[in-house]
């Protein structure tokens, strides 16, 4: 399930498509989701929105700057700023 969403990953933008996209109720893929990666799904589509922010421009994923700053410290407890001086990306 996690792999069929992971191989998708552009199409998917909310919690619904996640679960139209394996095929099952949002509920069941709540409970999924949780057991095989830990996260809730509206949390695991964060985690991995920021993550493909750091191969497209973020403009791509988020309405504006704040709202990716935001998720990018929420996700990661940096700033981008702070990310990269002390990782170096």
């Amino acid at each position: 399930m996690t792999a069929r969403i992971l191989e998708r990953l552009d199409e998917v933008r909310t919690v619904a498509d996640m679960a139209a996209l394996t095929g099952v109720s949002t509920r069941q893929l709540q409970r999924a989701l949780r057991r095989s990666t830990g996260f809730a799904p509206h949390d695991l589509l964060k985690v991995l929105r920021v993550q493909q922010s750091f191969r497209r421009h973020y403009l791509d994923l988020y309405s504006d700057q704040a709202h990716f700053i935001h998720a990018f410290r929420s996700a990661t407890g940096l700033t981008p700023t702070q990310y990269r001086r002390r990782f170096g990306r």
